[in-house]
């Protein structure tokens, strides 16, 4: 029999196969019975009883086949079919193998393989409508598969160029944003600079501004010493001048004055004289007293009045003196 090969598009004819042999055999009669009843577990075991009583027969192997499409067991099936050409006596039975094969193969979703098969079915019989009907859906169905591959293929290209393209925008937008950032990083990085390079100009200024100031302090200390060594020197060059002035009064003033053992030797001197003097009065003329011996005597005393207050002035000097070294000390 033939089987319902693709979708909905084709119904088989059944095509028996017991027809072929002198008699019927009970096992297959059975399984086409149960197979017509929709029971192929039930038609399988029937066939699967006569494949071991007549191995040797292609239309057993044929039913096997076909009980094994109806259960869902294509790849089964497909080698049942291929049992069945490898049996038969009759080249012409040959095409519904084929056509069964390409049935199973198309719904194992080997559409390639399904249309060869059918392509051996329309070389057994080109005039099989059926074999050619199935393989024109499946050319159809593949054209079809092919166009929807391509377009499915084209919107996998576009959405990946457009995601390329989004990618690429991303990268650029990503990149962009790097270049702002590393620029705006240099510019804070220059700014820096800047600001460092400003902040260490003004450390050297407030150095050397700091460093004026020292050199400005210590020239004015250096100055205010060297005033002071001035002024004292100013001071003690005063001093002796003032010390020599005196020096010099007390020179003079020892010069002008006699010294006091010269006023003691000179007053020993005038008492000396004195006794002479009055004794050569009283045996001249009584009465009568010489004129340069009073003379003489009013020079000496006061000769010896002068030096008594040079003297005292000396002493007082001397005195002075002493009492202003001592403060000094």
């Amino acid at each position: 029999m033939r089987w319902l090969a693709i979708g909905c598009l084709l119904f088989l004819p059944a095509i028996a196969g017991a027809g072929l042999l002198d008699k019927p055999e009970p096992e297959i009669a059975a399984g086409n019975q149960a197979l017509a009843a929709g029971d192929a577990e039930a038609a399988l075991r029937h066939y699967d009883e006569a494949a071991r009583a007549h191995p040797e027969l292609g239309e057993v192997h044929f039913d096997r086949g076909t009980a094994l499409h109806a259960l869902g067991r294509y790849e089964e099936a497909v080698e049942a079919f291929t049992q069945a050409l490898s049996r038969r006596s009759i080249g012409a039975l040959g095409v519904n193998d084929y056509y069964n094969m390409g049935n199973s193969l198309a719904a194992m979703n080997k559409p390639d393989e399904a249309m060869q098969a059918f392509r051996h079915a329309l070389e057994i019989d080109p005039d099989d409508e059926e074999a050619r009907r199935n393989l024109e859906v499946l050319l159809r169905r593949k054209q079809e598969q092919q166009k929807q591959n391509q377009q499915n293929q084209d919107e996998q290209q576009q959405d990946q160029q457009q995601q390329d393209e989004q990618k690429q925008a991303q990268q650029q937008d990503q990149q962009q944003q790097d270049e702002q950032k590393q620029a705006q990083q240099q510019d804070q990085q220059k700014q820096d600079e800047q600001k460092q390079a400003q902040q260490q100009d003004q450390q050297k200024q407030d150095e050397q501004k700091q460093a004026q100031q020292q050199d400005q302090q210590k020239q004015d200390e250096q100055k205010q010493a060297q005033q002071q060594n001035e002024q004292k020197q100013d001071e003690q060059n005063q001093a002796q001048q003032q010390d020599q002035k005196q020096d010099e009064q007390k020179q003079a003033q020892q010069q002008d004055q006699p010294q006091p053992d010269q006023q003691q030797e000179q007053q020993a001197q005038a008492r000396q004289q004195d006794p002479q003097e009055a004794s050569g009065a009283a045996h001249g003329d009584e009465g009568t007293e010489p004129e340069h011996s009073r003379t003489e005597a009013e020079r000496i005393l006061d000769t010896l009045r002068g030096s008594e207050r040079s003297f005292q002035l000396w002493r007082y000097q001397k005195k002075g003196k002493h009492t202003d070294a001592e403060k000094d000390w």
